[in-house]
């Protein structure tokens, strides 16, 4: 029997739920399983996770006693490593070590792209504790970042050099790990488009609209599916997309990339060497009858006659909103069965309950809860967001 190796599964599991749809078995590594990862692979391991090699040292003794064909992990933290493991010992199908790195540190994507008028922003890095950094070279506004983190944590845009100069300095003392990425800020709407390559070929699933907080606080606080594209738009995004590909040389991937339509038309914004987080998989499926778990799962053991359409879609327009707070306060109580019996809603989760002290949103961590919706107009979504306060 063909086993899988799945690194770091998602919370409830759906890559060994896949992997058993295509026929194959699994074997689950991860240093917090839960009790689904544990009941349902067929060999779960808990294991220390930060000494890569202890985790290869394991893997050699797991290829001693098992046939496995793949690996793969769609958990951010280590999707790197998971690449390296997968070149190091030549397990599997799967995007290079190179590419998923430019995929992970953003200043890595900004150097592929510097050479590509249409693709590339300016940019200045600033070393993990460097102080005499020079950043002159960039017209304000600007956005700086930790070049790797998630979650929209940390992101400001600085008009002047004192806003910088803060913003630099309070990144340092927070985020030690990474470096510092200031680029040039870009005006328009976000977006995201859902996508997976298989030999070369990109393929586009979906694109997702968002909606942010703030221009200076980019919570996202929606994404719908699909987004308001015309079809000049699209192809402009497709080159893009294809162009990007191309550059970094990223290939049997499901990958998101976040974008802006700017004055100048789409510009870049990150590559993601794995699918959409926020729940944009469940989106994608409830919309398109494609699942991007499923297809990752296909890609990473060769199977790309398996990369089609799962399921039937569930509506035209699918979207997610997040609830959240401008303000530091208390979590209002509010009416939760109008969400439950309300047939356009799909599904909602509350990370807060009602008399909760909760702290102003500030990034994707500090949200709320969530309801996902079918077939329904920004008002009554809108309407749905007010329901929850905070005093």
């Amino acid at each position: 029997m063909s086993y899988i190796i799945i690194v770091k599964p998602l919370f409830e599991g759906r890559e060994i739920l896949a992997a058993n749809e295509i026929g194959y078995k699994t074997i689950v590594i991860g240093d917090n399983l839960n009790i689904e990862h544990v009941m349902n692979a067929d060999v779960p391991i808990e294991m220390d996770m930060s000494n890569i090699e202890s985790v290869v040292k394991k893997i050699r003794e797991l290829e001693s006693k098992y046939s496995i064909e793949g690996i793969i992990t769609l958990a951010e933290d280590y999707i790197e490593r998971v690449a390296y493991i997968r070149s190091k010992e030549n397990i599997g199908n799967g995007p290079s070590y190179e590419a998923i790195q430019k995929c992970k540190h953003k200043e890595q994507l900004r150097e592929a792209l510097c050479g590509y008028p249409s693709l590339a922003l300016k940019y200045a890095v600033i070393k993990q504790g460097e102080v005499n950094y020079n950043i002159d070279q960039l017209e304000y506004p600007i956005i700086i970042k930790p070049s790797s983190d998630t979650g929209s944590r940390n992101i400001y845009l600085c008009n002047n050099e004192d806003e910088a100069r803060k913003a630099i300095e309070h990144i340092q003392n927070r985020v030690e790990q990474f470096d510092i990425l200031v680029e040039e800020f870009v005006d328009g709407n976000e977006y995201s488009a859902e996508v997976y390559i298989t030999t070369g070929e990109v393929n586009i699933v979906a694109l997702t609209e968002k909606k942010v907080l703030s221009v200076d606080n980019p919570v996202e606080i929606s994404h719908t599916i699909p987004a308001a594209i015309d079809n000049e738009q699209f192809d402009e995004i497709q080159q893009m997309i294809k162009e990007v590909v191309k550059i970094i040389n990223i290939d049997d991937a499901v990958i998101h990339v976040e974008f802006k339509l700017s004055t100048k038309g789409p510009k870049i914004i990150e590559v993601n060497g794995r699918p959409g987080g926020d729940n944009i998989c469940s989106l994608v499926k409830y919309s398109t009858g494609m699942d991007l778990v499923y297809i990752a799962v296909c890609l990473s053991l060769g199977r790309y006659d398996l990369c089609k359409k799962t399921s039937e879609p569930m509506a035209e327009t699918v979207g997610i909103n997040f609830f959240y707070s401008q303000k530091d306060g208390t979590v209002k109580a509010f009416d939760e069965e109008k969400l439950k019996h309300n047939n356009k809603v799909l599904t909602y989760k509350m990370y807060q309950d009602a008399g909760d002290c909760i702290k102003r949103t500030v990034d994707s961590f500090s949200r709320l809860g969530y309801f996902i919706s079918l077939d329904m107009d920004a008002e009554e979504r809108n309407k749905i967001m007010k329901m929850v306060e905070v005093i």
